[in-house]
């Protein structure tokens, strides 16, 4: 078989959604350096590699070269802003802003975006915003919108200190439902795409986790991850498995917007309820209670006919 290279960019866009968010604990060396790459990519990377290669043929074309051009100036713009943001707030807390005169710090707000939980979500909102005009509305939307949902990530990140762009648990709930129902042309490959990938990266980094050295785990989920996710449109022939990939797919962005609420109560229930040290076991239950609430959310949308269309 042979891979093309929209596969590939699939393939990096998946491992960014899940990397992130499993190659947490504990921080080795590898971890650090995977998760400083997901930090910045997987906020704006992944929405821009799954849109465009749905929306453009197999080669990107002068299309995307255009659409990548139109955000190069606003993301230049919302760094200066974020930044002014940050000095103020600096000051009005009387902390140091010795680190405005590291190289480091600049090549780290540029590079980066500082944690995707600053000026990185005015970029996710102008892309959320069109997508879902383009697919829904059926034509372009005013600046306004997006600026509207700019400025409301600054509110947050103002009166929320530790506010992040990606692990907010607003900002999935807005992000990923508006998403799904956006890319709901899409065929089943997508969904497949992402719910095995993850599912995949689960039992490995479970298994990893418990028998080999962390950095050397960190080292064989990241590695292989991209490749595989690149592979999945084709690895599912049988009508059987396809209906299986294609069910995991769908409850795989209700899994991510259930995490931030499960992780909780599955520490808390082994962790104080019954004393159990982290562990493999408080992320399994952590995943099994996200499937249960990914379910139920699709029960609940499933239910509504209005809605009914955009989850089938």
């Amino acid at each position: 078989m042979r891979l093309y290279g929209i596969d590939i960019l699939r393939g990096i866009a998946a491992f960014g959604i899940v990397g992130c968010h499993l190659l947490t604990e504990p921080r080795t060396a590898a971890g650090s350096a995977i998760l400083h790459f997901c930090g910045m990519n997987v906020a704006v990377f992944a929405v821009l590699a799954g849109y465009f290669t749905h929306i453009l043929p197999e080669g990107l074309g002068a299309s995307l070269r255009h659409r990548l051009g139109r955000l190069v100036p606003i993301y230049v713009l919302w760094t200066l802003v974020f930044l002014f943001v940050q000095f103020i707030l600096k000051m009005v807390h009387h902390e140091g802003l010795a680190q405005y005169g590291q190289i480091g710090f600049w090549i780290s707000v540029v590079f980066k975006g500082c944690g995707s939980g600053g000026y990185l979500w005015f970029i996710i909102a102008l892309i959320y915003t069109q997508v879902m005009a383009l697919f829904i509305l059926r034509k372009p939307v005013s600046i306004v919108v997006p600026l509207m949902l700019a400025a409301s990530g600054i509110g947050l990140s103002i009166l929320m200190p530790y506010w992040n762009g990606h692990g907010h648990f607003m900002f999935r709930l807005f992000g990923f439902v508006w998403l799904g129902i956006a890319l709901r042309r899409v065929s089943y490959g997508t969904w497949r795409l992402y719910g095995v990938g993850a599912l995949f990266a689960l039992i490995l980094h479970v298994v990893l986790q418990s028998w080999v050295h962390p950095t050397l785990r960190d080292l064989l989920v990241s590695v292989p991850l991209c490749l595989f996710a690149a592979r999945l449109p084709t690895c599912f022939a049988t009508p059987r498995i396809s209906a299986v990939a294609r069910f995991l797919g769908k409850t795989s962005l209700g899994v991510y917007l259930m995490h931030p609420l499960t992780a909780r109560l599955g520490n808390v229930l082994l962790e104080h309820v019954f004393a159990a040290p982290y562990g493999p076991g408080v992320v399994l239950l952590d995943w099994l209670l996200a499937w249960v609430g990914a379910l139920g959310l699709a029960a609940v949308f499933c239910s509504i006919p209005s809605t009914r269309r955009f989850v089938q």
